[in-house]
Parts: C-alpha cells; sequence; structure tokens
C-alpha cells in the first residue's frame, strides 16, 4: 500500500530535530551507558574545565565545526553562518533538558530505557535535520558535507568521525582527569552503530515526507 507524500516546513522539522537531539544526549549521558559520540569532546572539555555549561561548550564546539568546514570549502558559506544560530539553541536546549533528566531515577531499567530512548531519538534526530532542507547542527552538517567534499560515503565518514570524536575526547579526558567521566561501552556502540543506522532511516523517510523551506525555494530559483 502506497502512501502520499507529506510535505512539511523545514523550519518545524529542524526546530523539532533541535529538540529531541538535545534530549538525546542528554538522556544517553544520565543513563550512565554513555554519552553520543558527537557529545562526547565537548563534554570532555566540560568535565576538565567546568568554566561554561554543557550546553555552551557544545556552542562552542559547533562554531569550530563551521569555521573548519569553510575552511575546506575555501570560502565562506552563508549558510552556513546560520547554523551559528542553531548551535546557540541547541546549546540552551541542552541546558534546558539536564535541568529536568537529572530527576530522573538511576535505577538499571530507568537506565536502559534512557540511553536506548536517547540513541533512537537522536538518529531520528539527525535523520530529520538532513532532510529540512534547512541549515543544519554543525554536528550533523560536518559529516554530512565534508563526506562530499572528501567523496566518501556518509555512512563510512560517519563512523569515522564518530569515533574520532570519542578518541579525542577520552585522551583529554585520560589527560587532565584521570578517568573516562561519562564515556562508556554505549558511547563505543553508537560511533560503530549510529552511522549504519541513520542512513537508512534517512531512505526511508525521503520515501514519505518531503521538507520545503525558505532555503529550498531560493536553491531552486537559482
Amino acid at each position: 500500500m502506497s502512501f502520499p507524500m507529506l510535505r512539511l516546513r523545514g523550519e518545524i522539522g529542524l526546530l523539532f530535530a533541535l529538540m529531541i537531539n538535545s534530549l538525546g544526549i542528554v538522556l544517553m549521558l544520565h543513563s550512565n551507558g554513555g554519552i553520543t559520540p558527537v557529545a562526547s569532546f565537548p563534554y570532555a572539555v566540560y568535565e576538565v574545565w567546568p568554566v561554561l555549561s554543557l550546553g555552551s561548550w557544545n556552542f562552542a564546539f559547533q562554531c569550530a565545526l563551521v569555521l573548519l568546514l569553510m575552511v575546506l570549502r575555501k570560502r565562506i558559506v552563508p549558510a552556513y553562518l546560520c547554523s551559528f544560530l542553531f548551535s546557540f539553541l541547541f546549546g540552551r536546549f541542552v541546558d534546558f533538558h539536564n535541568a529536568w533528566v537529572n530527576g530522573i531515577p538511576q535505577t538499571l531499567p530507568l537506565n536502559l530505557l534512557c540511553y536506548f530512548a536517547g540513541y533512537l531519538l537522536l538518529a531520528f534526530g539527525v535523520s530529520v535535520s538532513n532532510l529540512s532542507a534547512m541549515p543544519i547542527l554543525p554536528t550533523d552538517l560536518f559529516p554530512r558535507d565534508a563526506a562530499g567534499i572528501f567523496r566518501i560515503p556518509y555512512r563510512r565518514f560517519k563512523v569515522c568521525y564518530d569515533i574520532c570524536c570519542v578518541v579525542f575526547a577520552m585522551a583529554l579526558l585520560l589527560g587532565f582527569s584521570g578517568g573516562i567521566g561519562g564515556i562508556g561501552v554505549g558511547t563505543v556502540f553508537a560511533a560503530f552503530t549510529m552511522g549504519a543506522v541513520v542512513s537508512p532511516m534517512m531512505r526511508r523517510l525521503e520515501k514519505h515526507v518531503r521538507f520545503v523551506s525558505v532555503f529550498s525555494k531560493r536553491a531552486a530559483s537559482v
């Protein structure tokens, strides 16, 4: 049975993705199973230098990713600049969710529920943001566009990118605090599997949902 293509606003899709991605990260961290790979490095910096909130360090990390992408492209990309705003909103959402999720009791069943709920929310959020026809979060934008720049399949680049984030985070934590904190088995599991989950999820969404935004209209008129 075929279903008609659903048309949604990309602006709403991206806002939804920001909310569930930030919630997914906080839930995974709270589960004690391990924070998501893309948030592992700003988390490590936060643990070593807690002069800023976790959300603020996420914002700083994402700004660095945007600047690196423009260096790789050797030009300023206006759409990338919009990502700075979305990064700021994402950081505020992280701090908001962190405030209430910390009230969830720490029991094994609830920890498992938090981890897998966070994992699935994050995978779905990344898929929606990649298809939203909007300038997306740098943590999602970087692997998508860098894979195109280096002509590497997204799935393969995403896995390598996640693993690099985890390795650098562990090195920072071990070097300055002697432990690995919130980086656990779940972090490693997500690093090796998230790309493999996001790719088919995106393909399935593309068959049923089409996002349109002011940016997609501008691109069509050029």
